[in-house]
């Protein structure tokens, strides 16, 4: 059910709400792309991967360890979410988070593929903390548009 309304609501979402919306069941429920069960995908893996790190994510870390391209461009999307948010209430256009949530998930998944997380050495620490900070804006970007997050599907 969570799912099936994740992707209703992205799916609404996912343009500009001046254009018309085609709605497309099959689309609307893929597991990849720009879609609401894709971001829940994303994050329920990033809940598996802390899940199995077995340990909460310390808040003080050298992140100056993070020094893959994909880490910093990931860094960097984190740091824009508040603006995001900011635009798409002053816009009133959900699009904007939406948006975003898609481009924050394409590059958790860049990193993920690149970037060992579990068992990496001196550089754990600051990839599960990466990690986590992924999940909470998805989450909450998640929540803003009005669907749920889910820790695993």
């Amino acid at each position: 059910e969570l799912v099936g309304i994740a992707a209703i609501i992205v799916n609404d979402f996912k343009n500009h709400r001046e254009r018309d919306i085609n709605f497309d069941w099959d689309q609307a429920l893929n597991f990849e792309g720009e879609t609401g069960p894709y971001l829940q995908y994303t994050h329920a893996r990033i809940c598996g991967i802390l899940r199995k790190a077995e340990k909460k994510p310390a808040a003080n870390v050298d992140f100056s360890l993070l020094k893959e391209f994909e880490a910093r461009e990931l860094v960097k999307k984190l740091a824009l979410f508040p603006e995001m948010v900011r635009a798409a209430k002053a816009e009133y256009e959900p699009f904007v988070v939406c948006s975003y949530l898609f481009e924050l998930t394409g590059l958790f998944n860049q990193f993920y593929n690149k970037c060992r997380v579990l068992d990496s050495g001196e550089t754990e620490g600051p990839r599960l903390l990466l990690v986590d900070c992924v999940r909470r804006v998805i989450a909450r970007g998640l929540q803003l548009l009005g669907a749920a997050a889910l820790d695993k599907m």
